[in-house]
């Protein structure tokens, strides 16, 4: 009985802080941007709390994947040079996934942003020679929804916006 007070405690001792640090990194209290996506980004069950912890304090009812991944990299910034960077996209699609049940799964809403940020890396990067078309993109993204294709019209809309804004400034 009193192993499992103690694993309760350190479990709820994990939970506190959890909440505590993810509310320090998303008010930058303490860290800056780069830190803040490192953080969300590292393995390991505590990391993985955290990172839920702070995705909570994102409201992404109602919003297109492009504008949800927006405001997070207003938030945190540029994620290229983060190690582990498709983990972290992994935990963002968990949250817009409970929000926003447009998409078959989680796992489905992390590929699809995948391959998101390689698109904005490709129409907004500086030394690409070959800017990849509406057309090339939905082709891409072929068979990503779970084994079925997405409506082409949502993926025109995410194409053009991106098109038009990039998800963040480099």
């Amino acid at each position: 009985m009193l192993f499992t007070t103690v694993q309760n405690v350190l479990y709820m001792t994990d939970a506190e802080s959890t909440k505590i640090l993810a509310n320090k990194l998303y008010n930058l209290n303490g860290f800056k941007k780069l830190d803040v996506a490192n953080l969300l980004a590292r393995k390991g069950r505590y990391w993985q709390m955290v990172a839920a912890e702070f995705f909570k304090n994102f409201d992404f009812s109602n919003e297109s994947l492009d504008a949800a991944l927006r405001k997070v990299f207003e938030l945190i910034g540029n994620i290229d040079g983060v190690e582990d960077a498709k983990l972290l996209l992994k935990r963002f699609g968990l949250r817009y996934r409970q929000c926003n049940r447009t998409f078959i799964s989680a796992i489905v809403v992390s590929k699809l942003t995948v391959k998101l940020m390689a698109l904005n890396n490709n129409l907004h990067g500086k030394q690409v020679d070959h800017k990849v078309s509406c057309d090339e993109f939905i082709e891409c993204v072929a068979g990503l929804n779970d084994g079925d294709d997405f409506a082409p019209d949502i993926l025109k809309e995410l194409y053009e916006s991106i098109r038009k804004q990039p998800l963040y400034l480099k």
